[in-house]
Order: structure tokens, then C-alpha cells, then sequence
């Protein structure tokens, strides 16, 4: 269950993550992981398509800051997008949280590719008011765990 009072991160699309690394950074104080780079497939609509994110978390918490900028054309596109983007929260029922807020209106932007073509790992879905949230399956944490302690950051595989 998604608990709304307790968002993980905000994340802003931005033109270059290192530069606004360097910016908040020295604005605010935070400290940052290893910027990450990702190539990966995607559920828009039901079709599957490809794409890349160049992102970063604040290492500063409870709520860390996100960075992320990708190609043109791209959910991450800073020319289409830039700005705040999304709040994120885990869920420990990703498909039943899915189900439930589609019930009530929202709507899939994208999500990870799972087995079978359904959605998976991660979800960017609009409220009936037009504000974006993303919801992090619970099974994604060791990854992130990895990522944090110095590692690289891999989705898994469907």
C-alpha cells in the first residue's frame, strides 16, 4: 500500500543532472550518489519502448531529491518537462495499488516492462488533477541499497 504521508523523493527533470548537482549542492548543502545512466524499455500505452534517463539522488534524506534528464521526446526531456516533475513513493502491492488508483481515475503515463508485457518495478501514474507520482515497488529497495553503497544501478530483467 502506497502510504501518501511518507514520500521517498521528489523528482525534478532538469537539462544537465551534474550541472544542477553542482548547483543544489552548493545552494543547499547535499551531498550525491553516483550519477546513473540507464538504457531501458518502457510500457507506454501498452507498447513497449526504448529509451534512457541520466539520473541522481541526494544522499540527504528523509525525502531525497532526484535529478533526471533524458533525449528529446522522452518522459524526461527537459525541454518538455523540466521543472518539478514527480513525488515518489514505495508500495508493497505494486500491482494492487496500480489496479486500485486506475479505478479511481488515474492514468498510466509509463511503467517498467514485466512478464507478459504488464507493467513492473516502477510506475509514473496522473492523478485526475494532473499531478504525476511514481510508484516503487518495494522489490525494487535492494537495488537501490546496491546503488547507495556505491554500486551501479540495474533494473532488473523481465
Amino acid at each position: 500500500m502506497i502510504d501518501l504521508v511518507k514520500p521517498f523523493h521528489v523528482g525534478l527533470v532538469v537539462p544537465d543532472v551534474a550541472e544542477a548537482m553542482d548547483t543544489y549542492s552548493k545552494a543547499m548543502g547535499v551531498t550525491w550518489y553516483k550519477k546513473q545512466y540507464l538504457e531501458l524499455d518502457i510500457l507506454v500505452d501498452g507498447a513497449v519502448v526504448s529509451t534512457s534517463v541520466h539520473f541522481n539522488y541526494t544522499v540527504e534524506g528523509p525525502v531525497q531529491l532526484e535529478l533526471c534528464s533524458g533525449p528529446a521526446g522522452s518522459f524526461w526531456d527537459p525541454a518538455a518537462h523540466e521543472g518539478l516533475n514527480h513525488v515518489g513513493y514505495w508500495t508493497d502491492d505494486f500491482d494492487s495499488d496500480i489496479a486500485k488508483l486506475m479505478s479511481q481515475g488515474w492514468r498510466m503515463r509509463n511503467a517498467g516492462v514485466g512478464e507478459e508485457g504488464k507493467p513492473a518495478a516502477f510506475a509514473y501514474v496522473i492523478s485526475p488533477q494532473n499531478h504525476q507520482v511514481e510508484i516503487i515497488d518495494e522489490a525494487m529497495r535492494p537495488i537501490f541499497e546496491n546503488w547507495y553503497a556505491g554500486g551501479d544501478f540495474g533494473l532488473p530483467s523481465a
